[in-house]
């Protein structure tokens, strides 16, 4: 008894779809459009949550106001919009 073709093509198409690359930046697993998910047995300082996406900073920035965000998470905001995501 062998595999047929067709059970091949779906065992190949459930494999891909359930897969998850690591992320380069937090080296968790999931898509790169997805947020960062962290999870913390004891409360994160509020000083080390980016704002805008709520998780912890990567690639911290710092905007002319003093307040921080991720890299990414600012630029995408900027593009946007020409203000502080905290001082509207």
């Amino acid at each position: 008894m062998g595999t047929t073709s067709d059970e091949m093509v779906s065992v190949e198409q459930t494999s891909s779809s359930s897969f998850n690359p690591l992320c380069f930046e937090c080296g968790q697993q999931h898509w790169t459009r997805e947020n960062h998910l962290y999870n913390y047995q004891n409360e994160v300082d509020d000083d080390l949550v980016c704002h805008i996406c709520l998780q912890p900073l990567l690639q911290p920035l710092d905007t002319p106001c003093g307040h921080t965000f991720c890299c990414k998470c600012l630029k995408n905001f900027l593009q946007e919009k020409d203000f502080c995501p905290l001082d509207r």
